[in-house]
């Protein structure tokens, strides 16, 4: 049997399964192995790994910052690395989220990040130098990300094309750029680079330089105008379009297979087949058992049944990131080779529980009219399922077994009909239908002993079709609000296509994936017309009842949704009947309805293109436009003086490297050896009194070093007031809560784990809570909660009886716009270093004097002994204003406290729980038009409200 998941082992101790007495069964290793960037990892480096470790943590702890920290979920790809393994006697390559990947789950990888591809202190990688000429970068923090994603798809297929790239390129978020630089450069390093006129690549055509007929194509993806004296450009402005760029410069003159470079680099001692090897370690009391075989899988399952079996970790790592769940065991499961593959019959796929989804999706992307439409419906939804980074390590068993009530895929094998086999060490294998797998939310029917080993999916036959539709906020990488697959098959009776067999299976409407069986039952052997689908939807509204407290709202769009589907599926299947039926009728579809077929789920990603115009550059006469050149001294040509500066745009400075990763920011800047890690207390109600707040239990964990308080600040001199304007905030709460996530104390620890764990051991006694907060501008205008100071004024003329002159027409209404994030991608991160007399802040602000100033205050330093320093920020769009300074205040009463330095980063859901945003905004107008001498006449008067309660009246006459 195996050892208890809390027994220590080292690299000296063996891991004994009880099967390790067959001959099959190799010792298990407690040494990982772990190459990043062609360097071997050693014991040194491996020391603080735990099976919870994630790849980014011990990439970043090893000095590898490059690889940045935006989410902690996958959604932005700012952590994006490749992951290198040796299969089938080749390299495969993959593209994942460090922020998820274990670090454990990489033994027998070599793992590239944004170091391992180039530096300004050798060779760029082309992918780094293109992007950095094409200014693909601004703030820089996303870049690196970016870069290696790109990267990898290079590294899979150096002949890549347009559509693939668009197609791929899908799990990284730029904040800054507008993507269209960061898509120039995947589009100029392409193998189908768009042509012009003449029909050459634009990118290696010889006369390039020379070309004038730019302005005569209208597809500005290729040559626009730059021209500003031709006649398609009477304004003379200055057209910048993507082919301009590619032109400017020479580095674009080739695509990536055509450029000299080796490829990456992958470690010889990895070729060995060293993973065969099962590998385990244990910390921290948790252990990761990493099997190679089914059978050792199957042990573990049997020995450890709360076990949580590990692929993308996309579930699991979110649940013990955010949700504080804790696991004793985990077991990888991604590198059982029998639990993945794909493999054909005439009349199924069969794919392994645990092979990678974007593998079933390039698979399936070859289908044939022969295999039916079931390929082609999972390659559709596939495609848009997450991102590239999370397709490449999840699987269809992590979707089953999760059993989210908003999955894309479990509709779509419950539609298709498919079967599971699952098997269990004591009762062997098993097959479950999918459709009857789920039984509750986040409830199957797999047994804690029992595996997915793989699911079988029929292909569809003669008039049978299967079609994907979802539905969300963005097209991207979201949750759907409504999911299904829809499936028919049709036979001949009477000279007419009849119902013989449908399936329907949504995601969103329940709380599992739910079929449509009085919608099933309603159509069969009713003929394929629109009479038949008008009467069905109105079945279907039965099958899917919502009551109007559903959680996620909207019960009435979402039940609009699945009837629009039903229709839409009507109408994409005979517009294929059109083509399939032969001599059998079918109804015909309006033209105006046949754009109903169409969906973005089916659909060619949109081609992204932009063009930017500017006014020409004015010169003065003289050495600036080249007109006195002779008598420059010393002499320039005509020609040197055209390439002047002036109306030409230059590569960011630090664009090398933020494509390297060489770009340092506050978080990358190393902790001295005796820093701390700080985590903030956060309220977790509003509009109560703080009772108390016990943090025994917190001060008595090891590692903790300090719980900071209010009573700490007062102690050391500080001021607790804060606020850019009114001082109006605090520093740490005293009394009153006003919001959610105000922040209460600090806690420091000898790491960010420990510092986190304290912080949630901290227990805070609320009373005195207000039933009636006031949580939007409608409450407070109701409420006539405003701040008396904020109330202006503006008025011209008499404003009532310009509203109401006779013959004027008068129109009023409300214009409102909601509260938005700021969304930087670098979250707010400050740290403080005690000097002699004072204190050093490293933070990222757009506002170092006011940081410099409260850091201060709050620490009860002299502002001249206080130094602020701010290199670089990843992205601030005012939300670094002031809405950062409350860390760095905080920050500064730790580090003045402990007498150590503290850094304070804060995770994605903390910024924006307490940061705020930008304000709501409402306005209330009235206006009165009146026509005056054959000229109409505005009056106007106008009310905007603001959260803080700032009221403006506007009058124009």
């Amino acid at each position: 049997m195996p050892p208890a998941p809390h027994s220590p082992t080292n690299s000296s101790e063996k891991v004994v399964l009880s099967y390790e007495k067959d001959s099959y069964s190799p010792p298990w290793r407690s040494a990982l192995v772990i190459y990043v960037n062609n360097k071997k990892m050693r014991s040194r480096e491996l020391v603080h790994l735990t099976p919870t470790t994630t790849l980014l943590s011990f990439l970043r702890a090893n000095g590898l910052t490059g690889t940045k920290l935006g989410c902690a979920e996958g959604g932005c790809g700012a952590c994006t690395v490749i992951v290198q393994k040796w299969v089938n006697e080749k390299v495969e390559n993959r593209s994942v989220n460090a922020c998820l990947f274990p670090a454990a789950a990489a033994d027998g990888c070599h793992v590239v990040t944004v170091e391992g591809l180039g530096s300004t202190r050798g060779q760029l990688h082309p992918v780094q130098e293109r992007m950095t000429k094409s200014h693909g970068s601004q703030c820089g923090f996303c870049t690196p990300g970016i870069v290696v994603a790109m990267s990898a798809i290079f590294a899979n297929n150096p002949e890549a094309t347009v559509d693939e790239v668009e197609e791929h390129m899908d799990g990284n978020i730029c904040r800054c750029t507008g993507y269209r630089p960061i898509w120039d450069t995947a589009r100029s390093l392409c193998s189908d680079a768009k042509k012009g006129p003449c029909g050459e690549s634009c990118n290696s055509c010889p006369e390039r330089d020379g070309c004038d007929i730019e302005h005569l194509i209208p597809d500005p993806g290729c040559c626009t105008s730059n021209n500003v004296n031709s006649e398609a450009n009477p304004s003379g402005n200055v057209s910048s379009s993507s082919a301009d760029k590619f032109k400017s410069d020479p580095v674009f003159s080739k695509s990536f297979k055509e450029m000299d470079y080796a490829g990456l680099p992958f470690p010889e001692e990895l070729k060995v087949k060293t993973s065969t090897t099962p590998f385990t370690v244990t910390k921290d009391d948790v252990t990761w058992y990493d099997p190679r075989t089914l059978e050792e899988l199957l042990d573990l399952k049997k020995s450890f049944p709360e076990g949580r079996i590990v692929v993308g970790n996309s579930e699991v790592g979110i649940e013990q990131k955010f949700k504080n769940m804790k696991y004793k065991v985990l077991i990888g499961g991604s590198n059982v080779t029998a639990v993945k593959g794909i493999s054909e019959t005439p009349t199924h796929f069969v794919f392994g529980a645990n092979t990678p989804l974007n593998d079933i999706a390039h698979h399936c992307s070859h289908g044939n009219p022969s295999e039916g439409s079931t390929p082609f419906a999972i390659h559709n939804m596939l495609r848009w399922f997450a991102s590239t980074q999370i397709r490449n390590t999840a699987s269809l068993a992590g979707n089953l077994a999760t059993a989210s009530p908003i999955s894309d895929m479990n509709p779509l094998l419950a539609a298709t009909g498919a079967v599971m086999k699952v098997q269990s060490k004591e009762r062997g294998e098993r097959l479950i239908n999918v459709n009857e797998f789920f039984l509750a939310y986040r409830k199957t029917a797999l047994q804690s002993d029992e595996v997915i080993v793989d699911v079988t999916v029929p292909k569809t036959g003669k008039f049978e079709y299967v079609f994907p539709f979802k539905q969300a906020k963005r097209r991207e990488d979201d949750i759907s609000i409504v999911t299904c697959v829809m499936r028919v098959r049709l036979v001949e009776k009477d000279n007419l296509l009849v119902v013989a067999e449908s399936a329907f299976a949504f995601g969103g409407m329940a709380a599992k994936t739910v079929a449509a069986p009085l919608t099933s039952a309603f159509l069969l052997d009713k003929p394929w017309t629109t009479k038949t689908i008008t009467k069905a939807k109105k079945v279907l509204f039965e099958d899917l009842p919502l009551p109007d407290d559903v959680p996620g709202g909207q019960p009435e769009y979402r039940r609009s949704l699945a009837a629009s589907f039903l229709y839409k599926f009507f109408v994409s299947v005979c517009v294929q009947l059109e083509k399939d039926a032969g001599e059998i009728p079918v109804e015909a579809i309006p033209d105006r309805e046949k754009s109903a077929a169409r969906s973005f789920v089916t659909s060619r990603k949109p081609v992204m293109v932009g063009t930017q115009r500017y006014p020409k550059p004015k010169f003065t006469p003289g050495l600036e436009d080249g007109t006195d050149a002779k008598e420059a001294s010393p002499p320039v040509s005509k020609m040197a003086m055209k390439k002047d500066a002036v109306g030409k745009a230059s590569t960011h400075q630090s664009g090398a490297l933020h494509c390297t990763g060489e770009a340092k920011y506050t978080d990358d800047i190393g902790l001295p050896a005796d820093g701390l890690e700080g985590c903030l207390i956060h309220s977790t109600v509003a509009g109560c009194d703080i009772k108390s707040i016990d943090t025994s239990v917190a001060e008595k964990m090891e590692g903790v070093v300090k719980v900071v308080l209010y009573k700490d600040l007062v102690e050391t001199g500080g001021n607790n007031k804060l606020g850019p304007v009114m001082k109006d905030e605090e520093v740490f709460g005293t009394k009153r809560v006003r919001h959610v996530g105000m922040v209460l104390g600090l806690v420091c620890a000898e790491t960010l784990e420990i510092a986190q764990e304290a912080a949630r051991a901290v227990k805070v006694e609320y009373e005195n809570h207000d039933d009636n907060v006031i949580v939007s501008i409608d409450e407070a205008i109701k409420a006539g909660s405003f701040y008396p100071t904020t109330d202006h004024t503006i008025e011209s003329g008499d404003v009532k009886a310009a509203l109401e002159t006779p013959g004027a027409v008068t129109v009023e209404g409300t214009f409102r716009i909601g509260g938005q994030e700021h969304f930087y991608l670098e979250c707010n991160t400050t740290m403080c270093v005690p000097k002699e007399e004072g204190m050093v802040v490293h933070t990222s602000s757009q506002a170092p004097t006011k940081t410099q100033m409260f850091c201060a205050s709050a620490a009860g330093i002299p502002a001249n002994k206080v130094v602020c320093k701010m290199k670089r920020m990843g992205g601030g769009f005012g939300g670094k204003e002031t809405r950062s300074v409350f860390v760095a205040a905080a920050c500064a009463v730790g580090a003045k406290i402990t007498g150590r330095p503290v850094r304070v980063t804060l995770d994605r859901n903390v910024d924006m729980q307490t940061t705020g945003q930008r304000h709501a905004f409402v306005a209330r107008y009235k206006a009165a038009a009146v026509v005056e001498g054959g000229q109409a006449k505005v009056r106007m008067r106008g009310r905007s409200d603001e959260p803080r309660g700032r009221v403006y009246w506007i009058s124009i006459n």
